[in-house]
């Protein structure tokens, strides 16, 4: 299936996706034949350089490191620096098990879960 994308001429913004090529385009407005399925989640639109391009892995941040390095935390730390390895271990493992799912943030998120 061929896509197309509808780029503002001014500005190289996105306008729409679509599988057919609309005539008269509207004023402003050209069109991008695409090789891929822009729908697919690994790509991302790029208005800079007007196409699409690999969508960069997501980077993610360990909550439990968060509370070993973050000084906000530093009751935590003082506290963790004090248990022998045995003990850290029996405590990280109980917090994976009581994050779960929230062990891990988006960087750009806070690390306060109700944040």
């Amino acid at each position: 299936m061929a896509w197309f994308a509808y780029i503002k001429t001014s500005d190289g913004a996105l306008i729409s996706l679509g599988t057919a090529l609309t005539t008269p385009l509207p004023v402003d407005t050209t069109v991008l034949p695409l090789t891929i399925d822009p729908t697919d989640t690994q790509w991302m639109y790029d208005q800079t350089s007007r196409t699409f391009i690999a969508r960069p892995a997501k980077v993610l941040i360990d909550r439990l490191q968060d509370i070993i390095t973050n000084v906000a935390y530093q009751d935590l730390i003082d506290v963790w620096q004090t248990l022998n390895t045995n003990n850290r271990n029996k405590l990280r493992n109980g917090l994976i098990k009581l994050l779960g799912k929230q062990r891990w943030r988006g960087a750009t998120e806070v690390v306060e879960l109700d944040g």
